[in-house]
């Protein structure tokens, strides 16, 4: 039991990780696109950023 427990612990614990940096690496990715291309989309560039954030949570999340 307590060897479950702790494989629970540690499954939740990658999965937290990794969510929270898959949104920095979403985020950054965001940055980089929203820089390139803030004039031809014509949408506020923290906009695309967090648009690419959370798009990569979901891929996270979808993954586990």
């Amino acid at each position: 039991m307590k060897k479950l427990v702790l494989s629970l612990l540690s499954l939740f614990a990658i999965f937290t990780i990794s969510t929270v940096v898959m949104a920095y690496v979403g985020y950054f990715i965001g940055s980089i696109v929203s820089v390139l291309a803030n004039v031809v989309l014509g949408i506020d560039a923290k906009l695309i950023a967090i648009i690419f954030a959370w798009l990569f949570v979901l891929m996270t999340v979808f993954i586990y």
